[in-house]
């Protein structure tokens, strides 16, 4: 099956613009996100999907692959939106936050594995270790 991963990302977040071009290490935290899913090894492709210039620069300078969208959207999910028919041949995709530069590969691989139940067309990482202050908190993805 082939599997991509696709990363929304945006500067415009309310709670900390320009997050995902901040350095962590020298490294921008997007630059960071999308090694971090080629390094899995879990993918066919993995692209960023962004109305940015900076972010989409940022990822070509490291050979990435990129998909220009709207500027503007409300969500993660309708950015990718915008692009899926851009690749009809993928069966698995896989949103990844641009926000995650510490993703790790066994949390992937067991998203990647629910859809080999045929009766599974979405699905989900569901963190079972968030506190009650986690849930409070607006900066804790849930």
């Amino acid at each position: 099956m082939k599997t991509i991963a696709l990363i929304p990302a945006r500067l415009e977040s309310e709670r900390f613009p320009n997050k995902l071009i901040k350095k962590l290490d020298g490294v921008p935290i997007i630059v960071r996100t999308y090694l971090a899913a080629l390094n899995t090894k879990l993918f066919d492709q993995v692209y960023v999907v962004s109305g940015n210039d900076e972010i989409i620069d940022l990822i070509k300078s490291k050979d990435g692959l990129i998909f220009k969208s709207r500027k503007i959207h409300l969500s993660g999910t309708d950015r990718i939106a915008e692009v899926i028919d851009e690749i009809p041949d993928a069966e698995i995709i896989i949103n990844i936050q641009g926000d995650e530069p510490l993703i790790e590969a066994d949390v992937i691989d067991s998203l990647v594995d629910s859809f080999n139940d045929s009766t599974v067309n979405i699905s989900t990482i569901v963190s079972t270790k968030l506190t009650v202050s986690d849930l409070l908190n607006p900066n804790v993805v849930k």
